[in-house]
């Protein structure tokens, strides 16, 4: 995202000395470095989000695994990057988080999974203070099943809208079926669930951005049913309504999938999308792409920086009308090793 002084900061997880630790780091407007730190210690840590405060400072959202199970980790720190304060939430089972926003009250909402195994989990709202003290928490989803949250919006009213997906367990001709559906919860400001909403079958949303007429979500859907195959995503992108109804779905595809994984509203009343798109087997290239509020896409880019992957994960809009996107990319496919990616995009 970028800073009140024209630069740019963002968070994401480093290896130092066979650990993973937070990396979050600051850049000047022409995306030079100017700081980086690792936060955490011993134990596994993983950077989800970060955002700039109210007093200049920064709030960092990620996973922990100082208790020996995961907890979601919570950091404040100065304008220069100094820790003032760190939490950590969570009990006996495993608490990871997905994405963060600041609250029109200055606390921070948090999102991600809550259960006790890796597939054994509930979508996972939690909401705090700008001190870090808890206020509330909401988990949904069916027990002893998956569903997660990847991504928050605050809606101009001061609610929260979550997205990610759900698994329903289904009875189907010869037995039953457990398939994942895009999931979109909105959740008042005191905690109180406004909607829930099932969206399509074999749907995933990883964004959502909240404007007065709805909450439009980006993500991936698998049209030929089968969740752990890359082949045959497409990138799906919907529109829900105040109240929770659908309005439109659109899906776009290229060649060997497809995915998005952020959506924010652009300054021009439409939609910003990022994610990856497979020109080729064993190749991911960077996708940007606007699409305007009846889902249809402006257009559509795709960046080959010149390595085997490189993969959009956060967007954000810039003062100058453009949009910086950071993420990942894999420089040298042998080492199963990915980088920081950030780029900067000029306005369309």
């Amino acid at each position: 995202m970028q800073t009140s002084d024209g630069g740019y900061v963002f968070v994401g997880s480093t290896t130092v000395n066979g650990n993973e630790d937070i990396l979050f780091a600051k850049t000047d407007a022409s995306l030079a470095l100017q700081w980086a730190y690792t936060l955490g210690g011993a134990a596994e840590e993983k950077g989800a989000e970060v955002r700039q405060t109210s007093d200049g400072g920064y709030i960092i959202a990620g996973t922990s695994n100082a208790s020996g199970s995961k907890d979601i980790y919570l950091a404040k720190t100065d304008a220069n990057g100094a820790i003032q304060w760190a939490k950590t939430y969570g009990g006996p089972g495993q608490e990871e988080a997905k994405a963060m926003e600041i609250g029109h009250d200055g606390g921070y909402v948090i999102v991600g999974a809550k259960g006790d195994s890796l597939y054994t989990t509930d979508a996972f709202m939690l909401k705090v203070d700008a001190s870090g003290n808890v206020q509330w928490s909401r988990t949904y989803g069916q027990e002893n099943l998956e569903d997660r949250f990847y991504g928050v919006s605050v809606t101009p009213d001061g609610d929260y809208v979550g997205v990610g997906y759900k698994t329903i367990k289904q009875t189907v001709p010869g037995g039953t079926e457990q398939a994942m559906y895009g999931l979109m919860v909105k959740v008042s400001g005191s905690g109180g669930t406004e909607f829930e909403s099932t969206l399509d079958k074999y749907s995933m949303l990883q964004g959502v951005a909240a404007t007065s007429s709805g909450y439009v979500a980006a993500g991936s859907i698998n049209n030929f049913g089968q969740p752990n195959s890359s082949q045959g995503y497409n990138i799906f992108v919907t529109k829900v309504g105040t109240s929770g109804a659908k309005l439109w779905t659109n899906q776009f595809h290229s060649t060997n999938g497809d995915f998005a994984n952020d959506v924010k509203a652009a300054k021009d009343g439409n939609y910003i999308v990022t994610g990856l798109t497979s020109p080729q087997v064993g190749k991911e290239d960077l996708l940007l792409m606007k699409i305007n509020n009846a889902g249809n896409a402006l257009w559509s880019n795709m960046y080959d920086f010149g390595n085997t992957g490189e993969i959009g994960k956060r967007v954000a809009t810039t003062n100058d009308g453009g949009y910086v996107v950071t993420g990942s990319f894999q420089a040298d496919s042998s080492n199963g090793n990915y980088d920081v990616l950030l780029a900067k995009f000029t306005s369309d």
